[in-house]
């Protein structure tokens, strides 16, 4: 793998950790100025991380919600937006969907 691949696979995990990705889409990451072609950098990606860059955008995700859900005691809907779900249903039930539990049933679990 060239230092030209590594660079791009650090920006764009760069880019996912900022939050930038959450509402993810191929055209984004284009338009980000990487210096090599897309389908490329995907296949590399993959082999470097073990995943695609879908997925490791998914368990970020997910690692993130879990935090902002044990840190803080703010509604849901201040940061289901922040996750890229414009309505707070959609985050419930993507949550749901990857823990089997509803962010609520999480925060009252983790708390015990």
């Amino acid at each position: 793998m060239t230092e030209e691949t590594l660079t791009n696979i650090r920006k764009i995990k760069s880019l996912i950790r900022s939050n930038k990705y959450f509402n993810w889409n191929i055209s984004n990451l284009n338009n980000d100025k990487l210096t090599m072609n897309y389908n490329t950098l995907r296949k590399y990606f993959k082999v470097k991380e073990g995943k695609t860059i879908g997925i490791y955008i998914q368990k970020y995700k997910l690692k993130h919600a879990k935090q902002l859900l044990l840190q803080s005691n703010i509604k849901l809907s201040s940061f289901s937006k922040e996750l890229g779900y414009k309505k707070d249903y959609h985050f419930i039930r993507w949550f749901k969907d990857k823990t089997g539990i509803t962010p609520a049933q999480y925060r009252r679990r983790s708390k015990f």
